[in-house]
C-alpha cells in the first residue's frame, strides 16, 4: 500500500512538471521560404530554359558568401534569409555579369518559433528598378527579370 502511495505522489509531481505549451521542435518538419527569379527577353523566351545563362554558372552571393541557392529548368531560387529591411544579393551571371537584386524583408515570426523567423517580401528592386513580386502555381513567389 505504502508503495502505491508512493507511485500515485511520483506520478502526479512528474504530471504536474511536464510543460504541455512548448513544441518538440525535433518533431517539426520546417518548409524554406524562397523567391524564383526567371530570366526572360523581350519575347519572353527563358533565358535559363535556353541554355543563355547555363545554371551551373549562377551563383548569388550576400556579403561576400554564397547563399543557399537551388534551380529548376526555368529559375533560380533563393532561401529567404536574413533580417528585417533591405537584403542585397549578388547575382553573378557568369561571363563577368554580376546583377543586384534587393529585397526588403518584413518578419513574420520570431527567432523562437522552431523554423526560425520567417519572412514576406515587402518589395524588390532588381538593378535599381521595382520588381513585381508575383505568386506562380508552380514557382511559388517569383520575379521576372527582363534582360
Amino acid at each position: 500500500m505504502r508503495a502505491k502511495t508512493y507511485l500515485i505522489g511520483f506520478l502526479s509531481i512528474f504530471l504536474l512538471q511536464c510543460d504541455n505549451s512548448r513544441v518538440d521542435c525535433a518533431t517539426v518538419s520546417c518548409i524554406a521560404q524562397s523567391l524564383a527569379i526567371e530570366l526572360v527577353d523581350a519575347d519572353g523566351t527563358n533565358l535559363i530554359e535556353n541554355g543563355t545563362y547555363p545554371i551551373g554558372n549562377i551563383k548569388i552571393l550576400k556579403n561576400e558568401n554564397q547563399v543557399n541557392q537551388y534551380s529548376s529548368d526555368r529559375a533560380i531560387f533563393i532561401l529567404l534569409s536574413g533580417q528585417r529591411g533591405n537584403n542585397t544579393y549578388q547575382i553573378d551571371l557568369g561571363n563577368s555579369e554580376v546583377d543586384i537584386l534587393v529585397l526588403n524583408l518584413g518578419l513574420t515570426g520570431s527567432d523562437e518559433d522552431c523554423c526560425g523567423p520567417s519572412f514576406s517580401i515587402n518589395n524588390a528592386m532588381y538593378n535599381g528598378k521595382f520588381i513585381e513580386v508575383e505568386i506562380d502555381e508552380q514557382l511559388g513567389q517569383k520575379i521576372t527579370v527582363l534582360k
